[in-house]
């Protein structure tokens, strides 16, 4: 008699457990684990272009050993560059550049990453450089898919020379780390004279200075 209950016990609970699994749709639902999401980065964050590679350009970096954050000097040994003949022109290259960007003169850049500080932003104190010539009677084109010749040349003044800054610092978040490109042009083309020079070192003195706009260690405010 008690075999028998025991029986009847057993049947009604596994009869109980299939009539929650009915009326759950068929199935048991099992719990989704906690989604793990990578931090957001800022726009400017998403649209820092590349940087290079430290392997054909030595970068020494000489820091400040005063306290607070004021800033370091970088000394930079560059690769001598490459004058290929294109439709219409030259393109100056050298070995470890970075990908140059569209409709930019078809020149060397080289670029490296360094860490920001929250609440300063890192300005170009002073450049230090040495050019040579390289080239004359030269046309250089823009890079990208439509390249095509530099125009103004006639109406540039004298003297003046493509890029006006030898040193180039774009700054952006990523997550809660900040950021700092700094951007290296050791060519300089003259587009009156068409003539090309280049630097085969460069001495740079970075600062940094407080931001003038409000942010915090998360991030612009």
């Amino acid at each position: 008699m008690r075999k028998v209950l025991l029986y009847l016990c057993i049947i009604a609970a596994g009869a109980a457990v299939l009539a929650g699994i009915f009326r759950a749709g068929g199935r048991s639902t099992p719990r989704r684990a906690a989604e793990t999401r990578p931090a957001p980065c800022t726009e400017t964050a998403s649209a820092m272009r590349p940087v290079t590679g430290e392997a054909a350009v030595g970068w020494t970096v000489i820091p400040d050993n005063t306290p607070g954050p004021t800033g370091f000097t970088v000394m930079l040994r560059l690769p001598p560059v490459t004058i290929r003949q294109a439709e219409g022109g030259v393109v100056v290259e050298a070995e470890g550049q970075a990908p140059p960007q569209d409709g930019t003169p078809a020149l060397p850049a080289f670029a490296r990453l360094f860490s920001g500080r929250p609440g300063y932003s890192l300005r170009v104190a002073d450049v230090t450089a040495s050019y040579t010539t390289v080239a004359t009677g030269v046309v250089v084109i823009t890079a990208g898919a439509h390249a095509h010749l530099q125009q103004g040349h006639h109406e540039a003044e004298p003297g003046a020379f493509i890029p006006a800054s030898a040193v180039q610092v774009e700054e952006a978040w990523h997550g809660t780390q900040k950021l700092a490109r700094v951007a290296v042009y050791p060519v300089r083309y003259y587009p009156q004279s068409k003539e090309l020079t280049a630097a085969a070192e460069m001495e740079l003195r970075l600062s940094f200075a407080p931001s003038e706009r409000p942010e915090s260690a998360r991030g612009p405010l």
